[in-house]
């Protein structure tokens, strides 16, 4: 039997699903489904009834950090599918004064520090946002495609 000096456990709420397909592990809830890959093959990941095992052996300082940014990443996943993620964006202009407006899947940002041409930004799928007066919400269930808007 192999002795392991680190062991996280990650429990796995109900309504959340867990599929391995390693080095894939794909997890869908309420909100979606998200995979994700890892590669690392010092970290053994392992699906025991409602819990997410991650084990490595004889780690050193860059095998922990890797760890924890797995357990990280996994419950980042969970917490996406099962609650979803928002962040809430000011728009903040002083001297000169911007527009900013939806257009389909496009955000295009006009007289951005008084620029005659307007800036324009891609929405990613699964991404929802809404302008109301000088706030942006972003709401999605990927929080990093959600950073990536």
């Amino acid at each position: 039997m192999v002795k392991y000096n680190i062991v996280k456990e990650i429990s796995i709420p109900e309504n959340v699903y867990v599929k391995f397909n390693l080095p894939a592990i794909e997890i869908s809830g309420e909100k979606g489904k998200i995979t994700r890959d890892f590669m690392f093959k010092r970290v053994f990941i392992e699906k025991n009834d409602n819990k997410i095992t991650l084990k490595i052996k004889s780690a050193t300082k860059k095998d922990k950090t890797i760890l924890n940014t797995y357990v990280a990443h996994i419950k980042n996943m969970i917490k996406g599918v099962s609650e979803g993620f928002t962040y809430v964006l000011k728009i903040c202009s002083g001297h000169f004064p911007m527009n900013v407006t939806k257009e389909g899947n496009k955000v295009v940002i006009k007289n951005f520090l008084g620029e005659r041409i307007p800036r324009i930004a891609k929405i990613p799928e699964n991404v929802n946002l809404e302008i109301k007066k000088d706030e942006i919400t972003l709401t999605g269930y990927n929080k990093e495609i959600l950073g990536e808007a």
